[in-house]
């Protein structure tokens, strides 16, 4: 199966890509996975002007879209990218996010291959700049009780069918500024009651700790 192909089962769409040159680690855990080669990237750059710009140059020839151009925000980076996918899967990690191993999306492929699921979601583990573990948010058991409680995964970790997405709609970025992707997930999750699975251990995501 090759990039780009209509019939490829992941889409990966680095979002929010301004002026923020860990995308090139970020990229990097996307290039090294062992299913390469099932994987169309897609990154969205909203008008870079650090050495960002110089980083996408490098990875030009790994990058199946790229789109330069100034957007409303997040959200609406993020949606650039999911009208753009053609992959069945569709995965968004952030600029400044990185795949636990290799083997991720190998692994989300086989939770994939029933296809009674719809969406999948894993672990978060938050590292400092200097990459010493700070938070290590642990997926659990799905129970529907947890969204009374403000619980939602990270959405980097999560992995949704494309179908749901032109079924259900993107991010609402219009009406939710701040907030679209907890709306998103209460919409798919809780609302229309997807049917999830959660991803094991091997399926951990790195994310930058922010906090001060």
């Amino acid at each position: 199966m090759e990039l780009g192909d209509e019939k490829s089962p992941f889409n990966f769409h680095h979002n929010s890509c301004y002026n923020e040159p860990k995308i090139c680690r970020s990229l990097n855990s996307v290039i090294n996975q062992s299913n390469k080669k099932d994987v169309e990237i897609i990154v969205v750059d909203g008008g870079s002007k650090d050495e960002t710009r110089e980083c996408l140059e490098k990875f030009k020839d790994s990058i199946d879209v790229l789109i330069q151009e100034n957007d409303s925000g997040i959200y609406d980076a993020m949606n650039k990218g999911i009208r753009e996918s053609k992959g069945e899967i569709v995965g968004i990690l952030n600029a400044d996010d990185y795949y636990y191993s290799n083997t991720v999306l190998s692994d989300i492929s086989k939770i994939f291959s029933d296809t009674s699921i719809d969406v999948s979601y894993g672990d978060l583990v938050y590292v400092s700049p200097r990459g010493k573990v700070k938070r290590y948010w642990k997926s659990g058991k799905y129970k529907r009780m947890k969204w009374y409680l403000g619980w939602m995964p990270p959405h980097p970790t999560v992995f949704v069918r494309k179908k749901i997405y032109e079924t259900l709609g993107r991010f609402n970025d219009i009406d939710y500024k701040i907030a679209a992707d907890y709306e998103l997930m209460l919409r798919f999750f809780f609302r229309n009651n997807l049917k999830c699975s959660i991803s094991s251990k091997s399926c951990s995501f790195y994310g930058t700790w922010r906090r001060k």
